[in-house]
């Protein structure tokens, strides 16, 4: 796990930095936990917390619960850091027309072409 110094950020600047990340505004996150928008804004500024119940809803959206209450990442358990020539495969990968990446993976599991 990665983890920040806990004096650089409290939990009102990890929500906005998991909230940014998740590409979320302050409503948008408020609509995840059924809140205004002014109270997000309350938490980031560590004027006043989320509950249980906000912090539940958040956690189905895909919200990093960890990070926002510890400073600490979370990341698949037992997984190693990914290589960069796997990053680059994978760019390359994603870089294909949908036709070529599926003929890719044709070749690659059955060892031929399609016809």
């Amino acid at each position: 796990m990665t983890r920040l110094p806990p004096d650089i950020l409290g939990i009102g600047g990890r929500l906005k930095a998991e909230r940014d990340r998740l590409g979320l505004t302050q409503a948008g996150l408020a609509k995840l936990a059924g809140i205004v928008k002014g109270t997000v804004g309350e938490w980031e500024k560590g004027t006043s917390y989320p509950n249980a119940a906000a912090l539940a809803c958040f956690a189905h959206a895909g919200v990093d619960l960890l990070y926002i209450v510890t400073g600490l990442r979370q990341e698949t358990p037992g997984a190693p850091p990914e290589s960069p020539e796997l990053t680059a495969a994978k760019a390359a990968l994603a870089a294909l027309e949908p036709a070529d990446r599926r003929q890719l993976v044709f070749e690659l599991l059955f060892g031929g072409t399609r016809s």
